[in-house]
């Protein structure tokens, strides 16, 4: 089954397995980057489930594990986003790597991988109360992260001085 399933996966997703993994194992290293660069994942993570949010927002199983969900993810994300410095020329940072982001990068990638799947096979599967929960459940999951981060990022650069040698853990 599992062959079959790889068989008849489009070659544009694994082209887009392949750059999410270099993208969320390049993330972990140290590196200076144009500020608005940080915001550019979250964003992006923002944008795609808020394009698919529609039909989750008008059941109320949905919304409310959206709700449970998206809460504390929002809370963790904001209170433990890596230390970023802003540059003594005030236009780039310095990002101290993040191991988090592989992990939430691939966790959204197999939950549509598994839901295209599972509504290709069995399109009654999107009515029922599974995976309802699991849809709201994960986009609240998803956007918690994502909002969590831009906020937090939004605050730190704010709130933050710039340097003239970034203090490099490696």
């Amino acid at each position: 089954m599992l062959i079959e399933i790889l068989k008849h996966t489009p070659i544009w997703v694994y082209a887009l397995f392949a750059f999410l993994v270099y993208r969320g194992w390049s993330a972990r290293q140290p590196k200076k980057m144009p500020s608005w660069v940080v915001f550019l994942i979250p964003a992006i993570i923002l944008g795609v489930n808020l394009l698919s949010l529609n039909a989750t927002i008008l059941n109320p199983l949905s919304l409310t594990t959206l709700i449970l969900s998206l809460v504390p993810v929002f809370y963790l994300t904001f209170t433990t986003i890596p230390k970023i410095q802003w540059q003594a020329d005030k236009k780039t940072i310095y990002h101290p790597g993040d191991k988090i982001l592989l992990f939430v990068i691939l966790s959204i990638f197999s939950f549509k991988y598994f839901t295209g799947y599972q509504l290709a096979t069995d399109p009654e599967f999107a009515s029922s109360p599974l995976h309802l929960v699991f849809k709201g459940g994960f986009f609240g999951f998803s956007v918690g992260f994502a909002l969590g981060r831009i906020v937090a990022f939004m605050r730190r650069l704010k709130h933050t001085r710039p340097v003239k040698k970034p203090q490099m853990k490696i």
